[in-house]
């Protein structure tokens, strides 16, 4: 098994900046003052975006303003909670849980669940495609586009928007700033707002695996090494001919840091923009060592976007879990295993993703009793995961002692 090598977070919400301004008058929030492209800019809190959100429902043809999957919401807004949606985490105890069992994650489901309800969210988020939520924000539909949310995703959505309203204007915010259960942002020991970031993504998030009774293994071996021989061989599978599919670009600095860029030559890049001549099917594994140009055909707004998203703020996750793979649960334990995340998914996630109460409960409701529940009738389970976590601190401390 190998695995990639890739940036960590770079997750952004993109605003209709022009229907912010719009609103401005109820709201009392200035876009002006969020825009990550303004110097000085301030990390909006959760509230005021939902704020923003329901007046933009409420005043203009938007009919659903924000547009993402669920697990989209974890990458921009559960962090605002200090909630990792993708890794395991820690309870007030600290033993090793679920994510459900960790603190705030009530605030999250509460999230779903109301945004669903009051259609500030998609109800069908589940089963609506991507491009059918570009279509939502170029159609005037949708006003913050979260889906997938990397910069280069909100550039190439940006650039799809513009082509189609050349007159509106969009935004990206920075990450939402803490706050506290009345809506007061939270500071650290220096003064300065609580900014956790959005989520970050494991570096080795992709992988390939050669099954084991591959014929051709040794030939893919030599080809993976070949690739990663040499940055001319990499950017051959990544970027295709140089010279003929991609140029170098000029390099561009952004805080003290210069970075390479690549861009399509000049007679081609009309065509190669809209039909690009390679898409990359040869590289199989990213590996950021070897190269991490940014592309030369952003404008400076969005370069701007990438280099903030990619480079200016933290990235969230409970770091102490990644990597962690916990065991398979034995066999006598397997049935409250698959208790712990069925009924969570089925009976609480569910609802919670379509804004519909359970049996009169709202999901916030059915979370507490399934916490107080699970904890007593799936004990050993959990006690199993938090040791085998705790077993594998302890080898990762041996082995790397030194």
């Amino acid at each position: 098994a190998l695995t990639s090598y890739i940036k960590e977070g770079g997750f952004g919400i993109l605003v209709r900046k022009d229907l912010m301004r719009q609103v401005k008058a109820t709201t009392g929030i200035d876009p002006e003052d969020y825009d990550i492209t303004n110097e000085n800019h301030k990390n909006m809190t959760l509230s005021q975006f939902e704020t923003v959100m329901r007046a933009i429902k409420e005043q203009t043809s938007v009919t659903t303003p924000v547009n993402g999957k669920p697990w989209d919401l974890g990458r921009v807004f559960a962090t605002s909670f200090g909630v990792d949606t993708l890794n395991w985490g820690f309870d007030e105890d600290g033993n090793f849980v679920p994510s459900q069992f960790t603190e705030n994650w009530d605030k999250y489901v509460d999230l779903m669940y109301t945004w669903s309800r009051d259609g500030i969210w998609e109800s069908e988020s589940n089963t609506t495609t991507d491009d059918q939520r570009v279509t939502n924000l170029i159609a005037g539909k949708c006003a913050a586009y979260i889906a997938y949310p990397t910069a280069e995703q909100l550039i190439a959505v940006a650039k799809r928007f513009y082509a189609a309203n050349p007159t509106q204007e969009l935004m990206v915010l920075a990450p939402f700033a803490s706050e506290d259960e009345s809506g007061n942002v939270l500071v650290d020991d220096e003064g300065q707002p609580v900014v956790n970031g959005n989520l970050k993504t494991p570096r080795g998030n992709f992988g390939m695996v050669v099954p084991y009774r591959a014929k051709n293994t040794e030939i893919l071996i030599q080809f993976m090494n070949w690739v990663y021989a040499s940055k001319d061989n990499y950017e051959l599978c990544l970027y295709g001919v140089k010279g003929v599919d991609w140029v170098e670009g000029d390099p561009v600095t952004y805080n003290g840091v210069t970075y390479e860029t690549w861009a399509y030559p000049a007679d081609k890049s009309d065509e190669y923009l809209i039909n690009p001549p390679y898409t990359g099917k040869y590289l199989f594994l990213q590996n950021i060592n070897m190269s991490n140009r940014i592309c030369a055909h952003y404008s400076t707004v969005e370069k701007k976007w990438y280099t903030s998203l990619y480079f200016d703020y933290p990235a969230f996750s409970h770091t102490e879990s990644e990597g962690i793979w916990i065991p398979e649960a034995p066999r006598s334990l397997a049935t409250q295993a698959a208790t712990v995340d069925g009924e969570y998914v089925d009976n609480i996630r569910s609802y919670a993703w379509v804004g519909k109460t359970n049996a009169g409960k709202t999901p916030t409701e059915l979370l507490a009793e399934y916490v107080t529940d699970i904890r007593s009738s799936c004990a050993d389970y959990l006690s199993y995961v938090s040791q085998s976590y705790k077993d594998a601190q302890k080898f990762f401390e041996q082995k790397y002692a030194d």
